[in-house]
């Protein structure tokens, strides 16, 4: 895998500004640690946090109004529960992603089944480490997770970057429509991305409006940094 760049907190930098008089500083051991080891650094200081704070800090998402604007989201970006893992701790994506959960939260997903539709989008909360939030628009919850892995397995659901031009910052994936992506020009972390790199699709924030509605997760980087994008049409 990959090493990751900054995006992220790239992308996070102005709340984190904003939220600063409210998280401790990171010492220099924790620092050094594993993203398992900060996850669980991050759910002890949650679980004694006020659960009315905590539910605040997650996005409101359940819009009554979504069903105007969907054509907004290319089909890529709808995906499926697949399998629950130890209990919520973890949840399995249809294309085999693996994401953890917010133990706060994993009460949530022990009921989602793969009928219900799902949307990855990036976390706005600044109280957080978890980098995205996994929606169910059936049951209208979200919870916070952070992408953990992606099996080398053949799967229908996944995609790749089959053609990719940096010049004109646009991709093409080799999902069977052969599906082209425009990339902002504020992304510096496009500079990392590869043929062959394995890309999920999801929805940004804001994406009713925004120029760019979707964002690209690549998982073959650590922790799948993501970019802005707009879907463009099909085959370069």
């Amino acid at each position: 895998m990959k090493i990751s760049y900054p995006t992220l907190l790239r992308k996070s930098i102005y709340s984190l500004l904003i939220c600063i008089g409210a998280l401790s500083s990171l010492g220099a051991s924790e620092s050094r640690m594993s993203l398992d080891d900060l996850l669980k650094i991050d759910e002890q200081r949650l679980s004694e946090t006020p659960a009315e704070i905590i539910e605040q800090s997650v996005p409101n998402l359940s819009y009554s109004n979504d069903d105007l604007f969907l054509d907004r989201i290319q089909t890529l970006a709808y995906t499926f529960p697949y399998g629950i893992i130890n209990n919520g701790q973890k949840l399995q994506l249809i294309d085999e992603s693996i994401w953890a959960i917010n133990s706060v939260q994993s009460y949530r997903v022990r009921n989602w089944v793969q009928a219900q539709t799902v949307f990855i989008k990036p976390n706005a909360s600044c109280f957080s480490r978890y980098n995205y939030v996994l929606y169910n628009r059936d049951t209208r919850e979200a919870v916070e997770a952070q992408f953990v892995s992606m099996p080398e397995n053949l799967n229908f659901y996944r995609q790749r970057i089959e053609k990719l031009d940096p010049y004109n910052r646009v991709i093409q994936l080799d999902d069977a429509e052969r599906t082209v992506w425009a990339i902002s020009m504020a992304e510096t972390g496009f500079g990392f991305w590869s043929v062959g790199d394995y890309i999920i699709v999801g929805v940004n924030n804001d994406w009713r409006i925004a120029k760019y509605p979707h964002i690209l997760i690549n998982a073959s980087i650590s922790q799948g940094p993501y970019c802005e994008a707009t879907f463009k049409g099909y085959g370069l």
